[in-house]
């Protein structure tokens, strides 16, 4: 899960940009990275989205986000074939969380 972690903006930024040149898909912005559902922020920022993914159950938070952003992309994408690999993942997903 990516994560960029600092104490200043200026800090944030240089640890984006870093990443960004090993990584350049990577968002560009602060609203990116969080609409991507990676942690972003200060030590105390970071804390508390990890806290509230703990209550509502790391797995479920983790599921939440693939669904929000990697299904909703893939179902959007307009490839038919990335979309029916996406909802066989998902029947698989609910399979196993009811089994």
């Amino acid at each position: 899960l990516p994560v960029i972690v600092g104490r200043t903006p200026a800090e944030m930024a240089a640890r984006q940009e870093r990443a960004r040149q090993i990584f350049p898909r990577m968002p560009a912005d602060e609203a990116g990275w969080r609409a991507a559902g990676f942690l972003y922020g200060t030590p105390a920022q970071v804390v508390a989205d990890l806290r509230r993914w703990e209550r509502l159950g790391v797995g479920r938070a983790m599921l939440h986000n693939h669904l929000r952003h990697c299904a909703t992309q893939a179902i959007r994408s307009g490839d038919q074939t990335q979309a029916e690999a996406m909802y066989d993942e998902i029947m698989e997903l609910v399979y196993r969380s009811v089994r």
